[in-house]
Formats: C-alpha cells, structure tokens, sequence
C-alpha cells in the first residue's frame, strides 16, 4: 500500500497546485453541461480539418520539409504539418452547427518540434 498511498498522496498535491494555478492565472471556467447525454460533440484535429489561413502554412517547418515539400517525391509528408489551424475552425463553425454537434472537442493547439502536427510533441 505504501506505492498506492504515495501516488494517492502525490495526485492530491497535484491537483491542489493545479487549482491554484488556475485561479491565480484569472481565468474563468466555462460550465459543463449538466447532462452529456443529450451533446453531440464533434472531434477535429485541427491541423487536417480546415485552412483559414494560408500565411501560417510554413510556419512551424523545418527547413528540409520545406524544401522536400516542392519536390514531386515529398517523403512522409502525411507526419508534415497541413496547414490547418483555428481560422480554419472558425470558419467552418457554421458546417459543424448544420452537423447537430453541440460540443467542439479541439486536438491539442500547442507549438510542436519539427513540424510535427498532432499537438503531442512540444516543446
């Protein structure tokens, strides 16, 4: 039991710093609904979903995928960013209304290294 009360022990400090960030960051959460039952949520990976705005595309990049992505042979470009990005969520907002999603489930939107797309390699 020791290892299970230390992780018990740990967690609850955690999650009290985490509290305490959160409220010292004056940030305000947005209620839940009361019953999950009735939401449609929708899922995007926001880097495959939509573009909105095209000056963003290389940012992000290394060098070599931009100089791999004008070649007619662009290896791995499915691991490459494509250009997706909140704009793109923005205006197609309306398209996922018309769907009947009532909850917009968001991929991590955090600055990735070399190019990476999916939010989970940051830095």
């Amino acid at each position: 039991w020791d290892g299970l009360e230390a992780v018990l022990r740990w967690s609850r400090e955690r999650l009290v710093q985490a509290e305490d960030d959160f409220n010292s960051s004056r940030s305000q959460r947005l209620a839940s609904p009361a019953n999950w039952h009735s939401e449609v949520v929708y899922q995007i990976f926001v880097d495959r979903f939509a573009n909105g705005d095209l000056s963003n595309d290389l940012k992000n990049v290394p060098a070599f995928q931009k100089k791999q992505l004008h070649t007619q042979q662009p290896y791995s470009i499915y691991e490459w960013r494509h250009g997706g990005d909140l704009q793109g969520v923005i205006s197609r907002l309306g398209y996922i209304r018309d769907l009947g999603a009532t909850v917009i489930w968001l991929s991590p939107i955090l600055h990735n290294s070399n190019g990476a797309y999916d939010g989970y390699k940051t830095t």
